[in-house]
């Protein structure tokens, strides 16, 4: 049972990092678009 458990918890190590990652790459994404229309407006 706890075998199992530590699987589980691993997996959900695994989908909450690439969650955050993709979220973080979004992110920085979104900035870096914003600050490029900025420089196309001045």
């Amino acid at each position: 049972m706890p075998q199992k458990k530590k699987t589980f918890s691993t997996m959900e190590i695994v989908l909450v990092c690439t969650l955050v990652g993709s979220l973080i790459l979004s992110l920085l994404q979104a900035r870096k678009d914003e600050k490029q229309r900025e420089g196309a407006d001045f």
